[in-house]
């Protein structure tokens, strides 16, 4: 028997729950509301293409119908992906079991299908109970953030990736990500509120950043993708010239060469995320190079 599982039964003495598998459309209005009040950007196509994904899992806590947390993963080859865990804020210091009782069954689902090596991300608040689930903190992540420029700017925006350039958009991430991930590239370049943009250099596609509306009309770099920040650059440059004039926020590695350069370009640490910083990347189960390499410059796994 699992360590939490005694004071987890007597928790739900006091207040039963039941943890089910996510109906989007039904639980999206709750989802909404929590995520808009804990101030993260992610939005129902955020939700949706996780849960779309071969292999996926997704569970909400319910009490009396009512959504009060939730749970979402997919996977990327042997690496399962837990990566976005939620609470309902009015529930959290009177239930804080909640949240056990959803890690223990994502968990449970995730061995059942054979993943023993999970990744996840926490807030420095939250990492810390990661350790009671045997993970390991690793590298971690920062929000930058940079508000509308006064100077309005003429420059335009790189040409939009098509269908034709997709065997090369799949084939960059997996360099730099370390596997392919063909139905995640897919799923990202079908998003209604996404763009991928990419620079080439003698034919070849040499780096890419997937621009993704989020809310509040905020513009996030997202897949940051090159081999060398050399092959990179000239597209950041490219994308900040032309959306001058748009609140713009990257999720960048805490240390990494786009995050220095993000500073230069008058990014900052947003004071709501400065409050929870650092994002950290956390591990457990046997050790995998997916997703560590020093060209992970963004958070690529959600």
């Amino acid at each position: 028997m699992n360590s939490l599982s005694l004071p987890l039964d007597l928790a739900k003495r006091h207040f039963d729950w039941s943890v089910e598998p996510l109906d989007l459309c039904a639980d999206w209005p709750q989802l909404d509301r929590m995520l808009e009040a804990e101030g993260w950007p992610f939005t129902r196509d955020d939700i949706a293409m996780s849960v779309a994904q071969p292999g996926s899992a997704a569970m909400v806590a319910r009490h009396h119908h009512k959504a009060l947390g939730f749970i979402l993963a997919h996977h990327f080859g042997p690496v399962a992906s837990g990566d976005m865990i939620m609470v309902d804020h009015g529930q959290r210091a009177g239930h804080p079991m909640l949240s056990v009782d959803l890690w223990l069954q994502l968990e449970n689902t995730l061995e059942q299908r054979g993943f023993r090596t999970i990744v996840a991300h926490g807030t420095r608040r939250s990492s810390r109970a990661f350790g009671l689930f045997g993970f390991q903190p690793g590298r971690p992540f920062t929000a930058l953030r940079r508000e509308p420029l006064a100077a309005r700017s003429d420059a335009a925006l790189p040409d939009t990736l098509g269908p034709a350039d997709l065997p090369a958009l799949t084939r960059l991430d997996a360099e730099v990500f370390g596997i392919e991930r063909d139905a995640w590239v897919r799923s990202l370049c079908a998003l209604p509120n996404a763009r991928q943009v990419g620079r080439h250099d003698q034919g070849e596609l040499v780096a890419s950043i997937c621009l993704r509306e989020r809310r509040h009309q905020i513009l996030f770099l997202d897949a940051c993708n090159a081999l060398s920040f050399a092959a990179l650059r000239p597209l950041l440059d490219q994308v900040l010239a032309a959306c001058s004039q748009r609140a713009l926020e990257c999720m960048a590695a805490v240390g990494s060469d786009l995050h220095h350069y993000l500073l230069e370009q008058r990014f900052f640490v947003p004071a709501a995320f400065a409050a929870i910083a650092p994002l950290v990347e956390l591990r457990s189960g046997p050790h995998s190079d997916i997703g560590l390499g020093d060209q992970v410059r963004t958070l690529n796994w959600v």
